[in-house]
């Protein structure tokens, strides 16, 4: 089944890889640096996705799996550097941070150029939670302008050929 899956959706099938039991320790890091329960980003919304995507990685293209070290990588820097290191506590001011974080991350990993062969597997790895806030819907809009502008996007020219722009959602 998932071979006749992975030929549908043009990637190559291999099997799933063993998890690295580090791969998401930032945001455990984060939790006993700043304790801001599961309702906090470490453990809301940073740990949940990390462990879907690393647990989901193997459905990705050879340059989605690139695409998602990079953006574990640069998320995890950004937490170490710019939230632990500052000593920033403030559970507001961590999830705010940390959501500002993703839209630089995405776009210099490569997301528009990675999106369109993986669209799949990030569907079945982000929970429809992931997108009913407005911090959420904001750095949507952001990654969907950057990719409009991309030159080697392909998102931009197929946006462009619909006629459909992207929403300009303002925070509450």
């Amino acid at each position: 089944m998932f071979t006749k899956l992975a030929l549908l959706i043009g990637c190559a099938v291999s099997f799933p890889e063993a998890i690295d039991s580090t791969t998401c320790n930032v945001y455990s890091e984060l939790e006993s640096f700043a304790p801001c329960e599961s309702s906090g980003y470490a453990l809301n919304y940073g740990l949940p996705n990390c462990e879907a995507f690393t647990a989901k990685k193997w459905l990705y293209t050879t340059s989605g799996k690139i695409f998602l070290d990079c953006t574990r990588n640069c998320l995890a820097d950004f937490i170490r550097t710019q939230i632990i290191a500052k000593g920033v506590s403030d559970c507001a001011t961590i999830q705010s941070s940390a959501f500002d974080s993703h839209v630089p991350c995405y776009v210099d990993c490569g997301f528009c150029e990675v999106f369109p062969p993986n669209v799949i597997p990030f569907a079945l790895t982000y929970r429809l939670s992931d997108f009913l806030s407005a911090q959420a819907l904001k750095q949507v809009s952001q990654i969907t302008s950057s990719c409009v502008s991309s030159p080697s996007s392909v998102i931009g020219p197929l946006v462009k050929i619909y006629g459909f722009t992207p929403l300009q959602i303002k925070p509450f």
